[in-house]
């Protein structure tokens, strides 16, 4: 009784302990199989206690009885349970836990029509008193039992399964970890073994089944245990945390030997390399072709990101290249572990922002400058109309300023709204987005010839709208009031706004695009600074030309992916 008493004390503190881990480490599935295990012992030897506490035949196979329907497959599926987490297949957990509720159900229901499905109990008798060592075991009632071959059968099913468990702990350390797990996993292999080999024992008829050497072999288990997790961190589980920490991460990451062929890789960096097949064994610049020189580069100055720009067909992508230089326990061995980092978006997001600073300081630029000219002017007008009493002389000069001013805020609101106006693409049609323009345009008696048959485009109908408006009202400003302005289609697919005034000088055509210039001097330069917005962010171009007439023409071209 004492060494059953003494096991489950053991058990019980190492449950205990475990429990704890398992509550704090967001209840792990690798962690439940230990407490599940750790229970089975529990149970196991509480219930031996009960036996040999017990003095009549029917309590005695009752406890056996219960030991082999539940504690039995309590061990036996919670080392299978381990094995499979410590593989990192834990999804075949819920399967092997319907197995055991299946099986632990069928097994409680046939003994408890068939008490002796697994012994013959053949009454009971004193046995004692034995010195193993220095122990001396007093005198004790035992229940003499024959063993039947469906507990033999059952037995060695059990055995089956813990030693299926240790196959795939032996496979997947010699596979995966060689040395960082050996001790963590000679333990555990060995504290899983002990009862199995006391089992084989008992089923040999080696020992008498008085002597079950499987009771107090399981004591060594939970010793072996709380070594294993409490010394080598056994719930650490090195191969798991390792695959797990990679696979989690966003960012590829490979493993590379010292002759920079691949030893291991995440699914990112499969997924990276674009190939359906293993990547272990190749050679870096076979696998990440585009990368060969930054990865090289990392390893030489692994104190430095290595920044490359990869440009495809499909888009442009930046990355950062970091390597790291690892080494085994002994130095022995060592191997690079690189990451690429995915620069993309961050440094899209960087030139939007410094674009936009570009933007704000351009508008700047021509507040600063062109709003203080006319402010300027409306100022000396009114202080020369106060000091000669005469402001009504000075008035035309003073609303002309005003004006001016208007217009200027107006332009820019224009510029502010192009830039930060809705992406979402819809069908376009040109000729009636052209017509709506020129119907909100300041156009005073000019004149618009509109083709019906423009083609309909995938555009975004705001800023078409404002191109139309802008150009429009570019024409009337340099053709004259009562200018002709006609819009139509290009064969080669485009189309084309003209007027009849006195066109746009070739020496100036490229100065019209930047942000100022004008050749009039009611202009701001700001509206077709709109109008070349409007055209890059759909993919097309513009070109300026003379009309017939000797006007100004614009063309607009699309893209081939329209």
């Amino acid at each position: 009784m004492v060494p059953f008493a003494i096991t489950s004390f053991v058990s019980t503190l190492v449950f205990l302990y475990i429990a704890k881990e398992y509550i704090q480490q967001k209840r792990k599935i690798t962690i439940l199989s230990f407490l599940i295990l750790l229970s089975g012992i529990i149970s196991w030897q509480l219930t031996n206690l009960f036996v040999e506490a017990a003095t009549d035949e029917q309590l005695k196979l009752v406890g056996k009885n219960f030991v082999n329907a539940i504690s039995v497959p309590t061990i036996s599926y919670a080392t299978l349970a381990i094995a499979l987490s410590y593989s990192h297949r834990e999804k075949y957990v819920w399967h092997v836990t319907t197995i055991f509720i299946i099986h632990t159900f069928s097994l409680i229901t046939l003994l408890f029509f068939y008490p002796e499905f697994f012994y013959e109990a053949q009454g009971i008798k004193k046995v004692g008193t034995y010195s193993i060592g220095f122990y001396q075991f007093d005198t004790f009632v035992s229940l003499e039992r024959e063993i039947k071959p469906a507990f033999i059968f059952y037995t060695c099913a059990m055995i089956s399964v813990v030693l299926w468990s240790l196959l795939i702990i032996i496979r997947y350390h010699r596979v995966r970890d060689k040395r960082e797990t050996r001790v963590q996993a000679g333990i555990l292999l060995f504290s899983i073994l002990t009862p199995v080999g006391a089992a084989v024992l008992l089923v040999a008829e080696v020992v008498s089944p008085v002597w079950n050497p499987v009771d107090f072999s399981l004591s060594i288990t939970a010793i072996g245990l709380a070594i294993a997790i409490r010394r080598y961190g056994a719930l650490d589980f090195v191969p798991i945390s390792k695959n797990k920490a990679i696979n989690l991460v966003d960012d590829p990451i490979i493993l590379l030997d010292n002759t920079y062929r691949i030893i291991d890789y995440n699914k990112k960096a499969k997924e990276f390399a674009g190939r359906q097949t293993d990547l272990k064994g190749q050679l870096v610049e076979s696998a990440f072709e585009m990368f060969q020189e930054p990865i090289y580069q990392s390893i030489k100055d692994q104190d430095d990101r290595v920044k490359c720009k990869i440009d495809t067909e499909e888009a442009i992508q930046y990355f950062a290249i970091s390597s790291t230089l690892v080494t085994d326990s002994r130095d022995e061995d060592h191997a690079y572990v690189t990451v690429f980092r995915d620069l993309t978006e961050i440094i899209e997001k960087k030139n939007k922002i410094e674009s936009k600073n570009k933007q704000l300081q351009r508008f700047s630029s021509i507040l600063t400058h062109d709003i203080r000219s006319p402010l300027s002017v409306a100022q000396t007008n009114i202080e020369l109309g106060i000091k000669q009493d005469n402001i009504i002389q000075y008035s035309d000069r003073i609303v002309a300023s005003i004006n001016r001013v208007s217009q200027i805020v107006d332009d820019m609101e224009r510029l502010a709204r192009l830039e930060s106006a809705e992406m979402d693409t819809q069908q376009v049609e040109l000729s009636v987005a052209a017509a709506q323009a020129w119907g909100v345009s300041d156009t005073a008696n000019a004149v618009v010839n509109i083709d019906d048959n423009m083609p309909v485009v995938s555009g975004y109908k705001s800023q078409i709208y404002q191109m139309f408006e802008n150009i429009f009202r570019n024409a009337v400003v340099h053709a004259g009031g009562d200018a002709i302005i006609d819009v139509g289609s290009l064969n080669d697919g485009g189309f084309y706004i003209e007027d009849n005034g006195d066109g746009v000088p070739e020496n100036i055509r490229d100065q019209v695009w930047e942000y100022g210039f004008t050749s009039k001097e009611e202009g701001t330069g700001i509206g077709l600074i709109v109008v070349k917005r409007v055209v890059e962010r759909h993919n097309w171009t513009i070109d300026i030309s003379d009309s017939q007439s000797g006007g100004a023409r614009f063309e607009i071209r699309f893209s081939d992916d329209k």
